[in-house]
């Protein structure tokens, strides 16, 4: 029942997402609805059961947090003055808007922690500049989503909570986890 539950959720969310062309959110919560009726006569049960469960979990608190600290760096300008720096160290060099998404991306990555977060708030500020740049549309979204992927790549982020939340995953202190995350960060 599981795996045909799964198999309605991504049915579901492509077809409403990229189909009809609905936002994501909307998506998400009719997929969530479809699969709970799966379930049949407890299709109620399951999903108040699945949406308490998805409230007193570590992993959704961490994502929901590491979202709003992307939204208040956004709103406390921030990012503005982050990208303004940066601009300034590489803003003259040749592909320098790049650079600086990307850094500004890093350095926000660490407070934002989310994908999320990070594309919200580095991609609110430098796809716009970078499309005054001369960069189109296309490449400065590529270049931000693929940036946001750094962002939460970097210690502490929410792939760090959900390892420490996986089971198989006891016996391991969050200090290992975050030095073992921290490397590959700074690989990436």
């Amino acid at each position: 029942m599981g795996v045909l539950a799964l198999g309605v959720f991504i049915a579901v969310t492509v077809i409403v997402n990229v189909v009809l062309k609905r936002r994501i959110s909307e998506a998400l919560v009719l997929a969530l609805i479809a699969c709970s009726l799966v379930g049949g006569a407890d299709a109620l049960k399951l999903l108040s059961a699945a949406v308490i469960d998805g409230f007193q979990s570590d992993v959704t608190f961490a994502g929901m947090a590491f979202v709003f600290m992307g939204v208040i760096v956004s709103a406390t300008g921030l990012i503005e003055r982050l990208i303004h720096i940066l601009n300034s160290m590489f803003g003259r060099v040749r592909g320098g808007s790049a650079y600086v998404s990307t850094l500004g991306s890093a350095a926000i990555g660490l407070v934002a922690g989310s994908t999320a977060g990070n594309t919200a708030t580095v991609g609110s500020v430098t796809i716009p500049w970078m499309k005054e740049n001369g960069w189109s549309a296309n490449r400065a979204a590529t270049l931000v989503a693929g940036n946001s992927g750094l962002g939460v790549a970097l210690p502490p982020n929410s792939t760090m909570f959900i390892l420490l939340a996986m089971p198989a995953a006891a016996g391991i202190s969050a200090g290992d986890v975050y030095v073992a995350l921290a490397i590959g960060g700074a690989y990436c």
